[in-house]
Parts: structure tokens; C-alpha cells; sequence
């Protein structure tokens, strides 16, 4: 066990970012405007400075050097047990570490490994789901990216979790309001949201339950459950069913919020640019068949472009936690175990050694990449032994959607138009404010 996180600026004096209210801190301003606050923790006079939120103090390290602390070697994520256990419970694989955590994701990797995407199934049942929900999107002159994108990635996650077409809208009702209890005390007792959320997951469980169970009879089960049930680590232990809920439940929250934020903005970016709506168009309809892997990638080569820049500038997740479980020196200065410091994402996806002109959307810089990505070209996704385990997963089914997309709408002459780029949402994640994405479908003749 890390020593509890008792370090504040009384014990460790390093600057404080301005503008902290009473009781909130800067809870409010980092929801308001999250790239101006980050901007000024960059402009602080050393690479420390100290942020509260809700009450609790975080060390903000503003430096490249941020991103070994994904390594965790000397940092633990156990406090997101505490922050998200309603959805995540305390067997996810982002909240374990150390051997319990290895045990984890051995045992669950196969089917997001690149190779485990188009053998258990999940390839084709998300190319099912776009095409279909695509082509219901293009049916209507107005369509609501946002809403269509978080539709299109919450069927996909149960589909390949095996829940029947039929049931898809309980569980996506079920499922927002699980979420609702990451907000608020954690008080079992109505009308608090943790009540209805706790409700929500018992009846998410039991019907979870029924799909491991049935899964664990039948040796000959395909997708994405019975390879998890199947799955052993090293030393041959496969995972509980406390294990396969937590992180089934973990692979709905963080597998449909984050991809369908992508997906949004590459639509957007999509549906205010002419030139590259045409480019991605005549990418589409040069190539055949949609990616199934990330081998299929090097035929959309735009399309995986779009999906890259657009994570880039805006990464769903804008910060991680972690709490040292030993002394950190820091320019001279110790910051001791117990500590809760942060990685500014949204910063690194910004350097501008890595990314000249930073705050430009500009998809060629991807295109013209040869060489393989750097951990930190994919922070967006975590780093160390706690990188994103759906990367593959939601690098295929976003390049997919847009390039299917694309097609659909060279086929009929048409394409999606917004006026301007949406505004940006920050809590509880970066996402384009719903009402912004309200795109119109024209007629449209390539230039």
C-alpha cells in the first residue's frame, strides 16, 4: 500500500495556479476552458505547479518528461477504485497494478491483439454495425454527429459483447445510467444518482453473468466474451467472473465514450473542409473492402490520418492521475510518495517539437509518417503497462466508420455540412458540444 495522498502546497511549496474558488478550486475552470488553463500550468515558472480539485490537491508536471510516469514504476492507479468503482468495480485492469494487473491483461488480450480482432469475430460485427448505422445517418437530411457516433459505438460494444439487436436500447438506457454515479457522493439512497447507478449495474450483472455462463458451457463460443472467458496468463489461470464483469463493464465505458468523441470530430473536420471531404472521398472509392486490422491500414492511408489529427487535438481523456508510491526529484525538488500528480495529456498532444504549427489540423503531417509511432504519438492512449487495451480496436472501427462514410455519400452525390467546427465539451470528457454537430446533407459534385 502508497501512502495516503496528505501532500499539499502547505507541505511542498511550489506554485499554485490563480483563480481557485472556495471549496470547488479550479474544478469550474478547467470545465469551463480546459486548453487556457492547461496553457497557463505550462507558463508557470517551473515545470510543478499545483491545481485542487474538489477538494483535492494534484501536482500538475507540465514537462515531456511527464509520460514516464505511465511506466509505473513508481506510481500506482488504485484510486481510481475509489473515484469510479461503481462502473469500473475493483478487478478492472485500470485500477489494478503490479501483478494483478499482468495477470489481467494477459488473460484478456487476445481478441484486441490486431490478429485477435478479425479471428474472434469482432472485425466483422463492427463493419456490420457501421454499414447499417451509416446507412440509417444517411437517410435524413439533418443528422446529429454526436448522437449518431455514440450510437454507432455503444451497438457495437454489445454486439460484440453478444447482446441480441433487440435489446440494444435497454442496455444503452441501463448503461447511461450507470455512468450518472460517477457524479455526486457515493450515498446509496434515492434520489441521489449513485442509487439508480447501483440499480443499473445489478441489472447490467445478472445479464452479464448469463453471458459468461453460457460462454464457459460452450467450448465452440465465438467472440469477444468466450475468448475472455478462454484467456489465461502465464501461468495458466484464466480470470473470475468479479474479473470479467469489472472489466466487460470497464470495456463498455471507456470502448464507446472515447471512440464515439473520435469519430464526432472526424466527422466534423470532415463536414467543414470541401478539400478534405473530396480527398477522403476519392481515397474511399480508389480502395475496396473497409479495413478489417491494422495491416489493412496502408489503402486509407487519409482516412487514418483524419482519425489521428483529430485524436490529437482533441484526446477524449485531457488528463491521468497517478499517485507516487516513492519519491519523485524533479529539478531539485523532491515530491514525496503519497503524491497525486498528473500527466497533462492535452499538452503533450501539443508539443510543438513533435507537431510544428500544433493548433492546425493537419492530417498530412500523418500521411507523410514512415516511420513507427513513438509511445508519446499515442499518448492519448495512456502509455507503459496501462496502454489502452482497445487501441486496435478503436483505431479499426473509427477508420472504418469515416471510410464507409465517405463512400456512402459519393454514392449518392451528397455531403455533411456544418458551418464552422463545434465547440468543445470538457467534462466528464473532450467531446464537440452535441448541438454544434448538427450537420446538414446536401447535394454535392466533386471539384
Amino acid at each position: 500500500m502508497h501512502p495516503p495522498a496528505t501532500t499539499t502546497p502547505r507541505t511542498l511549496p511550489l506554485p499554485v495556479l490563480g483563480g481557485k474558488l472556495p471549496l470547488f478550486g479550479h474544478t469550474f475552470r478547467l470545465f469551463k476552458d480546459l486548453p487556457k488553463t492547461l496553457h497557463e500550468l505550462e507558463q508557470s515558472p517551473g515545470p510543478l505547479c499545483w491545481i485542487k480539485i474538489l477538494g483535492s490537491w494534484v501536482l500538475v508536471y507540465t514537462r515531456r518528461e511527464s509520460f514516464d510516469l505511465f511506466m509505473n514504476r513508481i506510481t500506482s492507479s488504485a484510486r481510481l477504485i475509489k473515484q469510479g468503482s461503481v462502473v469500473i468495480g475493483k478487478r478492472s485492469m485500470v485500477s489494478s497494478d503490479g501483478d494483478d494487473h499482468r495477470h489481467l491483461r494477459k488473460a484478456a488480450s487476445r481478441p484486441f491483439t490486431p490478429r485477435g480482432l478479425t479471428m474472434s469475430g469482432v472485425s466483422a460485427t463492427i463493419e456490420e454495425v457501421v454499414r447499417a448505422r451509416v446507412d440509417a445517418m444517411l437517410a435524413k437530411d439533418e443528422v446529429v454527429l454526436t448522437r449518431e457516433t455514440q450510437r454507432i459505438a455503444l451497438d457495437i460494444i454489445f454486439r460484440i459483447m453478444g447482446i441480441p439487436d433487440s435489446e440494444l436500447e435497454v442496455w444503452a438506457d441501463k448503461f447511461n445510467v450507470l455512468l450518472k454515479g460517477l457524479i455526486g457522493p457515493r450515498i446509496n439512497a434515492p434520489p441521489l444518482p449513485y442509487f439508480f447507478s447501483s440499480r443499473a449495474r445489478d441489472w447490467l450483472d445478472e445479464r452479464l453473468k448469463a453471458i459468461i455462463d453460457n460462454a464457459r458451457d460452450d467450448p465452440d463460443a465465438q467472440g469477444l466474451v468466450p475468448e475472455m472467458v478462454r484467456g489465461r496468463d502465464d501461468e495458466g489461470r484464466g480470470l473470475t467472473d468479479e474479473e470479467l464483469l469489472d472489466n466487460l463493464r470497464l470495456l463498455v465505458f471507456a470502448g464507446h465514450e472515447t471512440t464515439a468523441s473520435v469519430m464526432a470530430w472526424m466527422a466534423s473536420y470532415v463536414a467543414t473542409d470541401v478539400e478534405v471531404h473530396d480527398r477522403l472521398v476519392a481515397e474511399a472509392t480508389a480502395a475496396e473492402g473497409l479495413p478489417q486490422a491494422p495491416k489493412d491500414m496502408g489503402a486509407f492511408p487519409y482516412a487514418e490520418a483524419i482519425f489521428r489529427e483529430s485524436l490529437r487535438l482533441h484526446p477524449p481523456v485531457s488528463t491521468q492521475n497517478r499517485d507516487l508510491t516513492a519519491p519523485l526529484e524533479v529539478d531539485g525538488v523532491t515530491i514525496p510518495a503519497g503524491t497525486t500528480i498528473t500527466v497533462p495529456i492535452w499538452l503533450l498532444s501539443r508539443d510543438p517539437e513533435l507537431y510544428p504549427d500544433p493548433d492546425a489540423f493537419n492530417p498530412d503531417r500523418w500521411v507523410a509518417h514512415k516511420r513507427k509511432l513513438s509511445p508519446l504519438e499515442t499518448v492519448q492512449f495512456g502509455g507503459g503497462p496501462h496502454f489502452c487495451l482497445g487501441y486496435h480496436m478503436a483505431w479499426v472501427e473509427s477508420v472504418m466508420f469515416i471510410t464507409h462514410l465517405a463512400r456512402r455519400l459519393a454514392e449518392q452525390g451528397r455531403r455533411l455540412v456544418l458551418p464552422r467546427l463545434p465547440k468543445e465539451s470538457f467534462f466528464p470528457l473532450i467531446r464537440p458540444v452535441g448541438e454544434d454537430t448538427r450537420a446538414r446533407v446536401v447535394p454535392h459534385k466533386m471539384t
